[in-house]
């Protein structure tokens, strides 16, 4: 036991130095240690793992093994979302079993298991709502509507085009690649709501 312990301690420290290491130092391009590290790090042995397991599995499932790997982590898909109300509901139905039926205590009164069902199904609420309402999508029709915010001449310059929708850039919008559109006042694409946060939906 002690074994598989240290074994995951040095494992987890060797991740965290790694993402600390891509996020602060890493440069492909670099020639000196700090290149070669990145290379070997991030190109050189994913892509032995890669071939050895395509090695292993063959082709076919390791097609199958990419495309899901792309589905996962580069498409929009309702992987968090589920896994966000599983977790809560999981939790709440555990403190119904087991919590709920200690009550009253000392510290707590028998009003909170009232008090809980309230304040979870106002959580799913907003949840749902935060996932269902659209963060605006800027069109030719509409895209007069979202010129209302100032261009700053710095950061957001007037006269600009989006590249990909071919539409003027209201200023604070951004085109989402995982949406496929521009969104106004763009602030990020949540994972957890499975879409972006935007005027429409702050």
């Amino acid at each position: 036991m002690l074994i598989l312990t240290s074994f995951l301690l040095i494992f987890y420290l060797v991740v965290i130095l790694a993402f600390v290491f891509y996020v602060t130092l890493a440069d492909d391009e670099d020639q000196g240690w700090v290149g070669y590290f990145s290379r070997l790090c991030f190109t050189k042995i994913p892509s032995i793992l890669s071939n050895a397991l395509k090695f292993v599995v063959g082709d076919w499932i390791f097609d199958k093994i990419s495309k899901l790997y792309d589905y996962v982590v580069h498409q929009r898909n309702p992987i968090l979302q589920l896994a966000y109300l599983i977790i809560i509901n999981s939790a709440f139905l555990s403190w119904i079993i087991f919590g709920a039926p200690e009550l009253p205590t000392y510290f707590v009164g028998v009003e909170h298991n009232y008090i809980a069902y309230v304040w979870v199904g106002l959580a799913q609420y907003s949840f749902f709502l935060a996932s269902t309402i659209e963060p605006g999508r800027i069109t030719k029709k509409n895209v007069k509507c979202f010129l209302h915010q100032p261009y700053d001449g710095l950061m957001f310059i007037d006269g600009l085009y989006c590249k990909t929708c071919e539409l003027p850039k209201p200023a604070r919008s951004k085109h989402c690649s995982l949406c496929g559109y521009c969104v106004p006042m763009f602030d990020h694409h949540c994972v957890w709501i499975n879409q972006c946060v935007g005027e429409l939906n702050y």
